[in-house]
């Protein structure tokens, strides 16, 4: 089974570089005609997919509709974004003189966002969301797109829901942040299912 990990369209927070996390903004104005390259790169691959997997956050349901228009999107709430807590939707410039983002840089993003999230935290929700997705489907035998004998799954999701499900289950293994993609990309890659484990390898940009 093919696997399409998309991270959402840009949003006005993030084209300002502010941490955008719990913060329910949708897509920033024309954002819709910069998502239109992918769309059609991606309809030639997945003419005729029925269904997606989204975060129920606005930027989320935003893309994925922009980029499958005819697809029914099932949300998924545990793949929303970390809440970046006190850094909430702030950026780098406002942040700087606080000692305690000091702190965090330091840790290279490893302790807890004050009042939010911690990295391990946010992971362990994301992945557990995608093992309970993965037997859902294993179970259920759903084909969400087949062509022959290709089947594909697709989420339209959070740069840190990909890096999350990557750093678990990519193949070789690389670390978190060696999966960070811009706004609008992604990952595509070849999802293997067993008893005991996930693998997605063959992993390629989009």
């Amino acid at each position: 089974m093919k696997i399409y990990l998309i991270r959402h369209g840009r949003t006005k927070g993030n084209i300002e570089k502010r941490y955008v996390g719990a913060t329910d903004e949708g897509l920033a104005d024309g954002e819709e005609k910069s998502l239109e390259q992918l769309k059609v790169r991606l309809s030639a691959e997945l003419f005729d997919i029925d269904e997606i997997y989204v975060s129920p956050l606005k930027r989320c349901v935003q893309t994925g509709a922009v980029l499958f228009p005819k697809a029914r999107q099932l949300l998924v709430e545990d793949f929303r974004e970390c809440d970046f807590g006190a850094f909430e939707y702030k950026n780098h410039d406002e942040l700087l003189d606080n000692p305690v983002y000091q702190r965090w840089l330091n840790t290279g993003g490893e302790i807890t966002f004050p009042g939010g999230e911690s990295k391990e935290s946010f992971q362990k929700r994301v992945v557990e969301s995608f093992l309970e997705l993965m037997r859902k489907l294993d179970k259920e035998s759903i084909l969400l797109h087949e062509e022959g004998s290709e089947k594909a799954l697709v989420l339209v999701v959070h740069g840190g829901t990909i890096m999350s499900i990557l750093d678990k289950f990519g193949v070789p293994h690389r670390a978190y942040f060696h999966w960070q993609v811009g706004n609008g990309q992604g990952y595509v890659g070849d999802l293997e299912l067993s008893e005991d484990k996930v693998i997605i390898g063959g992993l390629r940009r989009l």
